[in-house]
């Protein structure tokens, strides 16, 4: 605005309506970015490295075989997630129960907005039985 003064008191009286426009661009490609960010979060949108991010940090967790399923969604200012870790399936329950404790202290710690994670638990399956068996008719395949 000031330069705008400034260009019609040096005589150039298009200088205030040029600097309003650069100002309206700018205002409109803020708008357009807290435009699609809102959008994002209404659509629960989380950002694909923030994913890939908790899934790889719950892996590293002592007793943790594999890790899948990893979710994760805005719920206002604060984030949800859930995901899935296979253990031994030897582990008395009190100890898988454990190694998911630690998969929630680790990931609590490393995403400060996390206010909900729920871990579910499967065996590994070296024995060779079917664990979802029972309610593998009710699954629907991925992508419907």
């Amino acid at each position: 605005m000031l330069l705008g003064a400034i260009g019609v008191w040096l005589g150039f009286p298009l200088a205030d309506p040029l600097v309003g426009l650069a100002i309206t661009v700018a205002i409109v490609f803020v708008l357009r970015d807290a435009a699609i960010s809102v959008w994002h979060r209404l659509m629960d949108a989380a950002d694909p490295a923030d994913i890939a991010r908790l899934g790889r940090e719950a892996a590293a967790v002592n007793g943790v075989e594999e890790v899948d399923d990893v979710r994760l969604r805005w719920l206002g200012h604060r984030l949800e997630a859930d995901l899935r870790v296979v253990v031994d399936e030897d582990l008395p329950t009190r100890q898988s129960h454990a190694v998911a404790e630690e998969v929630r202290h680790a990931l609590f710690h490393i995403e400060p907005k996390l206010a909900t994670l729920v871990v579910h638990v499967d065996p590994c399956g070296h024995s060779g039985g079917d664990q979802h068996a029972i309610t593998e008719h009710h699954a629907r395949p991925r992508g419907h």
